[in-house]
């Protein structure tokens, strides 16, 4: 982990670090979820003919529910 908020005597960095790990989710579960959000959304956009893309729907696991493209006109 990065030496953010060190002012010299460590404890607020150490303090900073334990607090940020020991509350939030994985980093990689993070990554993951951001991603399949990315994928649904460009998959509404190309049902919308905003992109053509043929291998979108091999990465979307559930395309039962309405999801609003990320694109504002």
């Amino acid at each position: 982990m990065e030496s953010e908020a060190d002012f010299g005597n460590g404890l607020l960095s150490t303090e900073v670090g334990h607090r940020r790990r020991s509350t939030s989710v994985s980093d990689d579960y993070s990554v993951q979820k951001t991603n399949d959000d990315a994928t649904e959304c460009k998959f509404v956009a190309v049902q919308q003919k905003y992109y053509i893309d043929n291998f979108i729907g091999a990465f979307i696991y559930c395309a039962d529910h309405h999801r609003d493209p990320e694109i504002v006109r």
